[in-house]
């Protein structure tokens, strides 16, 4: 090749590098305007923690600065480092910036476990437990209004880490309660209707339970399908004892029952939920 073709070439080849690197450049500027304009970036403005709200007005501060035209290599170097500044303030809040409807939906179904575990244990005589034990069971309560009051004001961050510390002190408290083999005390009843309905709404909740642990990233598909035969088994046999109080007779349909409880309750050992029957 003669040596002024050469020279061509090699020109051409640092002019198509030149654009290439330019239009990344480009593209770079225009994904740190996209996040900054993000609901969840600017929910970490609002409501982040200072510093976090600092890294990112300094992104934002790089961004109006940068030209809408052609980028140069220095201004390149800025948009990079307004890049790290978001991922930096995403990092400080824990994670990175998820969208407003995930952290209310990822609230709402912890919030739903944590009342679910609250219906479960209060199935037992709270006057019986040890007074440590309601004490614990007080500031989870406690943490969990303190978590809907944040949900209710949009702070769905804030409201995650409250309702998960709720959740996982919950959790204690089951483990607690079954390491110091607490039995339920005998219930007394006002009429066989009532009773009736307090074995019901256990039964429900032992069958809510159930489905949470399926849903729990550690269960083992084997155990996924039993607890969706359990669960099958049970709606029948709630509605057999629908029938049973329907046609007047409140003792069949409490004792079925009763019965379709405790096969809930094994199944729920067998997923580390401790219950009592």
């Amino acid at each position: 090749m003669a040596p002024a073709a050469a020279e061509r070439d090699a020109s051409a080849a640092v002019k198509v590098e030149m654009g290439d690197a330019g239009a990344l450049c480009r593209n770079k500027a225009a994904l740190l305007t996209r996040y900054l304009g993000s609901p969840s970036v600017k929910q970490l403005d609002e409501i982040g923690s200072p510093e976090s709200r600092e890294l990112i007005a300094g992104a934002r501060e790089i961004n109006d600065s940068i030209g809408q035209g052609a980028i140069s290599a220095g201004e390149c170097q800025r948009v990079d480092e307004a890049l790290r500044l978001v991922s930096a303030a995403a990092a400080l809040a824990g994670a990175k910036p998820v969208d407003a409807g995930e952290q209310r939906m990822k609230y709402v179904e912890r919030a739903r476990q944590f009342d679910a575990y609250v219906q479960a244990v209060s199935l037992t005589s709270p006057s019986a437990w040890p007074q440590e034990i309601r004490r614990r069971f007080a500031a989870a309560e406690l943490k969990s209004a303190e978590a809907a009051k944040l949900a209710e004001e949009g702070r769905f961050p804030q409201a995650d880490d409250a309702i998960e510390s709720a959740y996982r002190e919950m959790l204690e408290i089951v483990r607690a309660l079954n390491d110091g083999k607490m039995v339920v005390h005998e219930l007394v009843f006002k009429s066989p209707e009532e009773e009736y309905r307090y074995e019901k709404e256990k039964n429900r909740s032992y069958e809510m339970l159930l489905q949470i642990a399926a849903g729990e990233s550690g269960t083992s598909e084997e155990l996924r399908a039993h607890i969706s035969r359990m669960i099958a088994l049970n709606n029948e046999r709630r509605r057999a004892a629908d029938r049973f109080s329907l046609r007047g007779d409140p003792a069949d349909a409490i004792k079925e029952l009763e019965s379709a409880s405790r096969e809930l309750a094994k199944t729920l050992r067998l997923t580390g939920v401790m219950v009592w029957e």
